[in-house]
């Protein structure tokens, strides 16, 4: 009876382990804002400081999801970008001047974003550059990307 309790005890402690490590190393943050959602947080600011919100541009937004799975990956960051430019199309449309990016990874909300990105000074002055005109979002588990396009000088 003894030696049944100690494997009862010794399950309930190999458990208890295992439990632990999942709670601190695997359960993420339940991330469920939309890059709808994102956007909508990014004009709200730039309306809150006098900056002209973006209009959502389909150009932008083509193929948008595939440049959130690249940002998505490790160690990413903004590599790849001028390609995916290029390859969408978008650094050669004449619509468009100064085209950036601005992405967050790990972000529970989109006002979690926002308030990340104004703690950075280049992805603050991209986020708030009144030439910036045009923009699309993709957002999901808690990695968010956002595109934005001034207009092109007609100079």
């Amino acid at each position: 009876m003894k030696k049944i309790i100690l494997w009862i005890l010794a399950g309930i402690g190999v458990l208890g382990i295992i439990a632990g490590g999942l709670i601190f190393y695997g359960i993420k943050t339940d991330y469920k804002y939309t890059g709808q959602e994102l956007f909508d947080h990014v004009n709200e600011h730039r309306a809150s400081i006098g900056v002209p919100t973006l209009e959502l541009d389909p150009s932008l937004c083509d193929n948008l999801v595939e440049r959130y799975l690249a940002i998505k990956s490790p160690d990413s960051g903004h590599k790849g970008f001028e390609e995916w430019l290029k390859a969408e199309g978008i650094s050669d449309n004449p619509k468009y001047g100064t085209i950036g990016e601005i992405y967050i990874k790990d972000a529970s909300t989109p006002e979690g974003a926002i308030a990340w990105w104004l703690g950075s000074p280049g992805h603050k002055n991209t986020l708030e550059m009144k030439e910036m005109v045009y923009g699309c979002s993709y957002a999901s588990d808690g990695t968010g990307v956002v595109i934005l396009a001034g207009k092109k000088n007609s100079n």
